[in-house]
């Protein structure tokens, strides 16, 4: 969906048909400020047309709309997952120079996806073998924050330290 000429809301589901063959199981949409849109004035200002999604062929697309042609092209495959990918979640960047994106599985895995810039490729870091499926994972409004929701009718909430590590810093039982 984006807004035409005429101030209405139009979609296109042009390269979107069959993005996921066996089925498609979440989709997310990236911040609209490009990344390093506050820390640098190099970094366009115009709304970035990006979104991922989740499937039953155990990988996330990261999808980015063609103004030109009005379709929607697959940029990366971000693999990692041996079974269905329950939910992507595209974290607020805020303006800061990353992408990042979370992802969840049937396989009890939950992966952090990072993107150091526009084009550049995504890194995978494993933030937790569960053990048991997991369901949902959602970011803080500011993007600090990861909660998850398991199998065992648990929520964790998870924070990336400064060398990249992820802790977990709280527990709700369900």
């Amino acid at each position: 969906m984006f807004p035409s000429e005429r101030g209405v809301w139009e979609a296109s589901k042009k390269g979107l048909e069959r993005a996921h063959p066996i089925g498609c199981t979440s989709v997310s949409w990236a911040p609209a400020a490009e990344p390093g849109a506050l820390v640098s004035p190099h970094v366009s200002q115009a709304p970035v047309k990006r979104l991922c999604s989740a499937g039953c062929d155990n990988t996330v697309k990261v999808w980015s709309f063609n103004e030109a042609t009005k379709e929607w092209k697959v940029d990366q495959v971000l693999e990692g997952h041996t079974d269905w990918v329950r939910d992507a979640a595209w974290a607020p960047n805020i303006g800061l120079p990353m992408n990042t994106i979370a992802s969840c599985g049937q396989d009890g895995l939950v992966f952090a996806w990072t993107q150091a810039e526009a084009g550049s490729p995504w890194k995978s870091r494993l933030i937790q073998d569960f053990k048991v499926p997991v369901w949902r994972v959602s970011w803080s409004v500011t993007g600090s924050l990861l909660a998850v929701s398991d199998g065992n009718n648990v929520v964790t909430l998870w924070k990336e330290q400064l060398d990249e590590t992820w802790v977990q810093v709280s527990t709700v039982q369900g």
